[in-house]
């Protein structure tokens, strides 16, 4: 279920690719040696048929899969619309045509304004005292999941993955990457977006001033804020403390008893804050000196939070907004993005009848079947690594063992719109689609803090099986190769095996290898954040770290676009490309497949089209590199790739042997 506030946690940080995994391509020319640049020999002809859509930021096979899902989940949206659904015979339709009527009731949206919201921005206007201000962040935070100021949510420890915990994030709405950039885009495009929603929510007020103001306290708090590549980082993540301590955290702005009576818990419940300087930051700005300001920052974060789900001159300027970061040179239809937006809220109402219609019970055996594959070869692998000692190699292999695997969806697993009851209210019985999206979210965050002393309920479906993504979950230590990647060029029963292996395969050695990146790593069988203490020696960590080191190097050395990779940034994928490839090959090896072929198809599933926005942003705050660079810089980390295609010293994808990286 969506929910307004995100936080990025560790539950799932390995996100092998959607939109934010591909990159710009290179112009192609018919005379590139695929010796000289790998990526463009084998993409030309494709890459040069591409269009970029005007009102899409890329294009690759990944939004050409996509268009493929969207149609087939329009289609059931049209089908529960189009029938009669009874409420409690059938929840998933009646909640799905419910949402979708209220969704297009343009004439309520545009006269309801913030529904049941408003009185909340009543009492931000009326709030005296900077403690009176933050009581309604609680309110807000604690029954919708909006936190204008700052968050606490309830999520599983990543110390004990059986637990919950309670964790709290500060909320500066852009990344810091993108406020602090030197290309002032994202920041002005954000002024702008914020500055046409004060006009239209509160026209009283100087628009102009309060967006300078707002905003220039969002990038001093943001300026404290971790490195995109620090928020993967359960080290930096991680800073226990216990309820009683928040207070003083705050400029002793709220007192212990509102935060137990919103939360719940006791004083010495732990909470993890995940951002600390970014956090004492914030506090010094919760002075009565800055009430106006912070009353202002409040309503500011509302506005744009809830620009899609009110009326249609806010969703304008929304729609506005995303086609000047993405440099779109048309602005995407109401029709089209609603639609868009209601798959996304409806995602597992959607999942559950996507599953009966379109997964395949023969992809599934025969996709179980290659993993089963390649983690043998990966158990063979780790045995044979020169730089890990037994004890370490032992563990690893235990966690490899205990690794759960799911493909297309879990058919055991709960789905989260069973753990409670919610009905959407429809169009005929007065429902209005911004308090639809609020019931929603109230009956998520009451189950969420309802059931924090519960054990964790790793029973739930975690990703829709229409995602065209795969996963790797650190904290469940499994996989996941959802139906929607399971399409060409990633797989099809058509393709020979060698295709298959270069794509799908290349993906599932990619989410085994994400067990032992960066991240990954610094958990153990169970799925807790173990790292040093129960399956790594200490000589084994110094010599991992060290490897690290060198694929940073290596990647810091890559250019697109006349601008550098972040090694840093993008190393937990990195490693998992590099450690994919290896298995493959060897998987290929032991079987006599075709090399060259599996290195071509792997290529081929990296092709992308996009626009120059896109890429600026993803080499900010992505942490996979972009699309030819994983392909072109694995591939020449790769011994094997030397001999499939006699690469030398005087071609363009050679690299010396020293520095390349080689760690799975």
């Amino acid at each position: 279920m969506k929910k307004f506030f995100i936080f990025t946690l560790l539950i799932f940080s390995s996100i092998l690719f959607i939109s934010c995994s591909n990159s710009k391509s290179g112009n192609s020319t018919p005379t590139v040696n695929l010796k000289d640049d790998f990526y463009e020999a084998v993409n030309y002809e494709l890459l040069s048929s591409w269009t970029i859509p005007a009102d899409k930021s890329s294009i690759s096979h990944i939004s050409n899969m996509d268009d493929i899902v969207s149609n087939r989940l329009n289609g059931l949206i049209e089908q529960a619309v189009s029938s009669n659904p009874v409420k409690d015979q059938d929840k998933d339709a009646y909640n799905i045509k419910a949402l979708y009527e209220t969704a297009m009731d343009w004439n309520t949206r545009n006269v309801s304004g913030f529904g049941q919201l408003q009185p909340y921005l009543d009492n931000i206007d009326s709030a005296t005292t900077v403690k009176d201000l933050l009581k309604v962040n609680m309110d807000l935070n604690r029954k919708y999941g909006i936190a204008p100021i700052y968050a606490i949510a309830v999520q599983a420890d990543i110390m004990n993955s059986n637990q919950n915990v309670y964790y709290m994030q500060v909320n500066f709405v852009l990344e810091k990457e993108k406020w602090l950039a030197e290309d002032p885009l994202f920041k002005t495009s954000f002024q702008e977006f914020i500055k046409k929603l004060w006009s239209i929510n509160d026209k009283q007020q100087n628009a102009e001033q309060v967006v300078q103001d707002v905003t220039n306290m969002m990038i001093e708090i943001a300026k404290q804020g971790l490195n995109a590549d620090e928020l993967g980082n359960p080290e930096k993540i991680y800073n226990p403390v216990e309820m009683s301590e928040i207070p003083a955290k705050l400029n002793n702005s709220v007192i212990i008893d509102d935060l137990i009576q919103y939360y719940g818990g006791s004083a010495n419940d732990t909470v993890i804050i995940v951002q600390t300087a970014a956090l004492a930051k914030l506090a010094e700005y919760l002075t009565e000196d800055n009430l106006l300001l912070l009353k202002n920052y409040m309503k500011t974060v509302i506005y744009q939070e809830l620009a899609d789900k009110v009326g249609l001159e806010s969703y304008n300027a929304y729609l506005q907004y995303q086609a000047q970061i993405r440099g779109l040179p048309e602005v995407e239809s109401v029709d089209k993005v609603m639609r868009e937006q209601l798959r996304n809220r409806l995602t597992y109402e959607l999942g559950r009848m996507y599953a009966e219609k379109y997964v395949s019970g023969d992809i599934i055996t025969n996709i179980t079947k290659m993993v089963d594959d390649i983690r043998a070869v990966y158990r063979q692998r780790i045995n044979n690594l020169s730089w890990m000692g037994a004890e370490t190699k032992a563990a690893a292999i235990d966690k490899l063992d205990k690794m759960q695997v799911v493909v297309g969806y879990d058919k055991n697993a709960t789905w989260p719109q069973d753990l409670y009851v919610l009905y959407y209210t429809n169009k005929n019985e007065g429902g209005i689609y911004i308090n639809n999206v609020l019931a929603e979210s109230e009956a998520s965050m009451n189950y969420m803090f309802d059931n924090k002393a519960q054990p964790v309920n790793k029973n739930v479906v975690s990703q829709t099986p229409q995602t065209i993504n795969a996963f790797y979950s650190q904290q469940h230590n499994k996989i996941i190769i959802l139906a929607g990647i399971l399409q060409s060029p990633f797989y099809s029963k058509d393709a020979t095996i060698e295709e298959n292996i270069g794509g799908i395969g290349t993906i599932i050695a990619h989410e085994i290898t994400h067990a032992f990146d960066s991240n990954g790593a610094l958990f153990d069988a169970n799925g807790n954040f173990n790292f040093g203490n129960s399956w790594w020696t200490a000589e084994d960590i110094d010599e991992y770290k060290k490897l690290q080191q060198k694929a940073i190097d290596y990647y810091n050395g890559f250019q697109i676009e006349n601008q550098y990779v972040n090694g840093t940034l993008t190393l937990s994928e990195n490693i998992a490309d590099l450690g994919a490839v290896s298995c493959v090959t060897e998987y290929a090896k032991n079987n006599n497949y075709n090399l060259q072929a599996i290195y071509i198809a792997y290529a081929r599933i990296w092709a992308i089209k996009a626009r120059p926005e896109y890429l600026a942003s993803q080499l900010l705050i992505d942490n996979h590199a972009p699309g030819k660079i994983r392909a072109n810089a694995v591939l020449s980390a790769t011994d094997d790739f030397y001999t499939a295609f006699d690469i030398k010293e005087t071609d363009g994808m050679y690299k010396p042997k020293e520095v390349r990286p080689s760690i799975w």
